[in-house]
């Protein structure tokens, strides 16, 4: 967890404690309430449910919006804003606004002056 992170009542994460996954939060990232960050899984065409997982990596200046969930295996790029609500399958490019379920990519925000 880098500096400035922010962390808001509610929010839950699941790191992979079996298959040694991690969840990676960069500088100046705010996570509101109800996010959840789910870094472990269960293979769907296993009869078994053999556990699965992937590192959630959170760059730098995000914002994830309350009730957000984050699946195994995404990058949110640097200075992203994930909208409430939404649910992330894929990695999100830096700058980004992503909405919806699955979240898709509506729009790129303006760089700082």
């Amino acid at each position: 967890m880098g500096d400035g992170v922010s962390v808001n009542r509610g929010a839950e994460f699941y790191p992979d404690f079996h298959g040694g996954h991690r969840i990676v939060l960069g500088r100046n990232v705010r996570v509101a309430p109800h996010a959840r960050l789910h870094a472990a899984g269960h293979d769907l065409a296993d009869t078994a449910y053999a556990h699965t997982g992937g590192d959630i990596v959170v760059e730098d200046d995000v914002w994830i919006g309350a009730g957000v969930l984050l699946l195994p295996g995404v990058t949110v790029g640097a200075g992203s804003v994930i909208g409430a609500g939404s649910v992330v399958t894929g990695d999100i490019p830096p700058g980004s606004v992503a909405v919806g379920v699955p979240a898709r990519v509506v729009r790129q925000r303006d760089p700082e002056p």
